[in-house]
């Protein structure tokens, strides 16, 4: 169990340095979901970074919509909402729990996906 412990140590830092979810930009890019970006930066400023990230997987998991994303552009919500059932569930639900947490670029982040997938299927 050294990656969990490794993990939990990383969430740790940076939740105390970089805020709650200073990976949801790079989730947001890698959803193509251009214009939440600035969107999500200025809720975190003012302390609603919770509120976004649950209202952005709540619209990519059930299509429920918020208030919080209407200056999001629709057809990036439509894009990705299609992109996230498009994907596997194992690697969305380690994109929404843990890889939001993380400041990797998307290189660093797949390869990180494919080794957790990897070890996960290899428990199933």
């Amino acid at each position: 169990m050294p990656q969990i412990n490794w993990l939990q140590g990383k969430i740790a830092d940076l939740w105390e340095n970089n805020g709650k979810y200073p990976g949801l930009p790079i989730v947001l890019k890698y959803l193509q979901v251009f214009s939440a970006i600035p969107i999500f930066k200025e809720q975190q400023f003012h302390g609603g970074e919770q509120q976004f990230k649950e209202a952005f997987f709540n619209w990519v998991n059930y299509k429920s919509f918020s208030p919080v994303l209407e200056k999001i552009d629709p057809q990036e919500l439509e894009y990705a909402y299609k992109i996230w059932h498009i994907e596997n569930s194992r690697k969305n639900a380690l994109i929404e729990s843990i890889m939001t947490r993380f400041n990797y670029d998307l290189k660093k982040q797949n390869s990180i996906l494919i080794e957790l997938l990897k070890e996960s299927i290899g428990r199933c």
